[in-house]
């Protein structure tokens, strides 16, 4: 047998068995994608499952909060250093790109904003706000952490 095959045979056998030398163990047992601190407010389109992966994904690299609503003022922006918008259409109901962008106008912060469907978009001028069709791939998201800066 090729010798590479049963390098890669016995690395199999020691971890099903946890068996791993401590220098492998510390590497695959790794997150992928490291936790940072930045705190990360989701605002979920209301007809969207409150169960779903992204929330999930963010809360694992992220301090998460899950809002009800796109923030109105400053002061409901405080604490967070990045928003995610959940909607299933570009267009749907609270969470359009006029809403979007008046909701960051009071502070300026990193957007990931994921929809379902882009059907018709009306983008207001002068708005930055653009849409990512979903799904979105988990690397996408933990970029999106990556980039947001951190809390103090």
């Amino acid at each position: 047998m090729n010798n590479k095959v049963v390098r890669l045979l016995r690395l199999a056998e020691h971890i099903a068995n946890g068996m791993l030398h401590a220098r492998d163990q510390q590497h695959w047992m790794s997150p992928l994608y490291p936790c940072g601190c930045s705190r990360i407010g989701l605002v979920r389109d209301a007809l969207l499952s409150p169960c779903d992966p992204v929330a999930l994904a963010v809360d694992a690299v992220a301090e998460l909060t899950v809002l009800d609503h796109l923030p109105e003022s400053a002061q409901q922006l405080e604490g967070f250093q990045g928003l995610i918008v959940l909607a299933r259409t570009a267009n749907s109901a609270g969470l359009t790109a006029a809403d979007v962008q008046k909701a960051l106008a009071a502070k300026p912060i990193p957007l990931l904003w994921i929809v379902q469907r882009i059907d018709g978009l009306t983008q207001p001028s002068g708005s930055s706000a653009q849409p990512v069709q979903g799904p979105v791939p988990v690397r996408a998201i933990a970029d999106f952490v990556r980039q947001v800066p951190r809390s103090e």
